[in-house]
């Protein structure tokens, strides 16, 4: 048991680390956002998270998997030159896949262009070039992850993003307040950063003319790609529905804006335990640690985050016109409604992480592209009568029946999460439903009530976490 407390700790403060360095970094360019969303009209903020939604979405994509590839297999070659010969054939095959990439999309703009928004036809040379150059930094980060320096990594993207942001804002200023301005902003930055990394690695890209990269590789690299694909139409779907359905941008804009608040929460909080927490799942004779970090794991972390989400539910009307001026006002419905995916986040955080750990990584897959299925029938349905909202409404559906396909794969896999979480998440409705009756900001105040009478964080729990942050208190437990 002792073994085990040491082995909670070191994940505890190695997984501590790199989230306060990735969200030092994420707090800074998420603030300067904000700014250029504040700086724009409505109409020109849904193009310009339109173009850039597609091309975060085409990057990776593009990529074929290899980013989580390198990360995976350059840790297992111990001589440096066969981890360079690897990061050398990744570039290569991607950079033959980028060629393909761009020779089919030019020919189907050209021959459908009626199927492309203007903003995307207008720019389409330099939208394929900042592809190309995402990937290529994609590429890079896999090498970094491999080698183990997540942090340095951190640092240089995280650079580049605060440089791309405050640039974006200073230009607006001083040029005009029109997406173009954000855009080629970003393409330039991508582009100096492309340029300097790879001068910076010229000495670990070796020329090859052998491609013959391992079967076993491959195979995980395009595993990898169609969990990709999958997550990246689970993401986008609605921003296209809305583009495509409603004819217009202004909806794209209230609703990004509307989700803006909650997906800053979850990549903070949750979108950076995949890096240490996978490698931990993934240890030898890690199966009792796994078991506990499930289970205790997304206890806590649950009744966390659905306070956070509850906040953000009751003071919407507060917090939107507060950060985005009183434009966006058909955006307090959206936030209300998709408040609620930070909280059913926190219920499968661990999902992915740990169904690749035990080598079952399409189960998350299918579950991705049911979500995706999901979401793409409601949207069509509701996209047309609400709106933006009918699309946060769509997601928050699709995502609340995720998660109870998530709870049965657990149950199969002995995962008492279920057990662990059934009481939090009946006072998380009762919450909701309280104050939509009463039409008093008291949610959250309901929620944190509601969890001391029926004890849901104990004494134990405090005694635990004591022992685990501070090195000189006992672990006999």
């Amino acid at each position: 048991m002792q073994n085990n407390f040491i082995n909670y700790r070191e994940i505890f403060y190695s997984s501590t680390k790199f989230i306060i360095l990735k969200n030092i970094f994420f707090l800074i360019s998420g603030l300067l956002s904000i700014f250029i969303v504040r700086l724009l009209p409505v109409q020109e903020y849904g193009k310009w998270s339109l173009v850039y939604q597609l091309i975060a979405t085409l990057g990776p994509i593009v990529n074929l998997g290899f980013l989580t590839t390198l990360a995976k297999f350059i840790p297992e070659y111990q001589n440096e030159e066969e981890k360079n010969k690897l990061f050398s054939q990744v570039i290569y095959v991607n950079l033959i896949s980028f060629i393909i990439f761009t020779v089919i999309f030019l020919f189907i703009i050209s021959t459908f262009s009626q199927i492309f928004p203007k903003e995307i036809k207008d720019i389409k040379y330099t939208f394929c070039i900042f592809i190309g150059a995402l990937n290529l930094i994609n590429l890079i980060e896999g090498y970094y992850r491999g080698l183990g320096k997540f942090n340095q990594w951190s640092v240089i993207d995280g650079s580049r993003s605060i440089l791309s942001a405050g640039l974006s804002v200073l230009l607006i200023f001083i040029l005009s307040p029109k997406y173009e301005t954000i855009f080629y902003t970003y393409f330039f930055i991508i582009i100096f950063f492309s340029i300097i990394l790879l001068f910076y690695l010229k000495n670990n890209i070796n020329l090859t003319k052998k491609l013959n990269i391992e079967p076993k590789i491959l195979k995980f690299s395009l595993t990898m790609f169609l969990g990709y694909i999958v997550y990246y139409l689970m993401t986008n779907v609605n921003p296209i529905l809305l583009r495509s359905l409603l004819k217009n941008t202004t909806e794209v804009g209230y609703y990004f804006a509307g989700i803006r608040l909650p997906q800053v929460v979850e990549l903070s909080i949750l979108g950076y335990i995949s890096t240490p927490f996978l490698y931990y799942f993934s240890i030898p004779d890690a199966k009792e640690i796994r078991k506990k970090i499930m289970e205790e794991g997304t206890r806590l972390i649950s009744i966390f985050l659905a306070i956070i989400s509850l906040l953000l539910f009751s003071f919407a009307d507060i917090l939107i016109p507060f950060l985005f001026t009183e434009n966006y006002g058909n955006s307090i419905l959206v936030l209300r409604i998709y408040s609620s995916w930070i909280f059913l986040s926190s219920l499968q955080v661990f999902g992915l992480i740990f169904f690749v750990s035990i080598n079952k990584p399409m189960i998350s897959t299918c579950l991705g592209f049911l979500f995706f299925l999901l979401n793409l029938c409601l949207d069509i349905f509701l996209i047309p009568i609400y709106k933006s909202s009918g699309a946060a409404l769509a997601s928050i559906t699709s995502m609340g029946i995720l998660v109870c396909c998530y709870f049965y794969f657990y149950i199969r896999n002995k995962i008492n999460i279920i057990e662990k979480t059934y009481i939090t998440v009946l006072i998380y409705i009762c919450s909701v439903i309280f104050e939509l009756i009463v039409n008093l900001k008291v949610s959250w105040i309901v929620f944190i009530v509601g969890i001391i009478i029926t004890k849901q964080i104990t004494t134990k729990d405090k005694d635990m976490f004591l022992k685990i942050l501070f090195r000189n208190q006992s672990i006999n437990i």
